[in-house]
């Protein structure tokens, strides 16, 4: 009896990564969904004094790509053991430790930033698009179409001009 060699989705190769970052799992679906697109330059710096850097840049268009809510903050602890508090598999065993998200970002100074970056970007000319893990783990299609969407639409005007 043969067995179907059938491939995973790539919803279900995103969430296998978990381990991995999510600049990681965003890379690795542009990658199988965006084949047209060029690959993006990683931790992109484009204020030298600020020191600010994108996520993602394709740096001639002017486009930026931020992740948000990789899960940086601070584990869960329980509160009864102490020990930190952990997802569970489809099989039963142990996942990864479960986080709040990074209070960075999430704070009304983290906001007050983050706008700050932003605004600085669109005086600057970028356009920056956003997305957060489940984005990335529900909707990768989409993600990849919007990306795809503002690079062909950066390189019309940049023929046109």
């Amino acid at each position: 009896m043969k067995k179907s060699l059938r491939a995973p989705s790539v919803r279900t190769q995103i969430r296998a990564a978990k381990r991995e970052s999510l600049n990681d799992q965003f890379l690795y679906v542009l990658r199988v969904l965006g084949k047209a697109l060029p690959t993006p330059e990683k931790e992109y710096k484009f204020d030298a004094v600020r020191k600010w850097r994108l996520d993602f840049a394709f740096v001639q268009q002017k486009i930026g790509i931020e992740m948000d809510g990789g899960g940086n903050g601070q584990p869960i602890i329980c509160h009864q053991c102490g020990a930190a508090v952990r997802a569970r598999k489809a099989d039963g065993g142990l996942g990864a430790v479960i986080r709040l998200p990074s209070p960075s970002h999430y704070s009304t100074a983290g906001h007050a930033r983050d706008n700050e970056k932003r605004n600085a970007l669109a005086l600057q000319g970028w356009a920056v698009l956003s997305f957060t893990s489940a984005q990335l783990e529900q909707t990768p299609l989409e993600v990849v179409q919007q990306v795809q969407a503002l690079y062909n639409q950066r390189c019309e005007l940049a023929a046109a001009s």
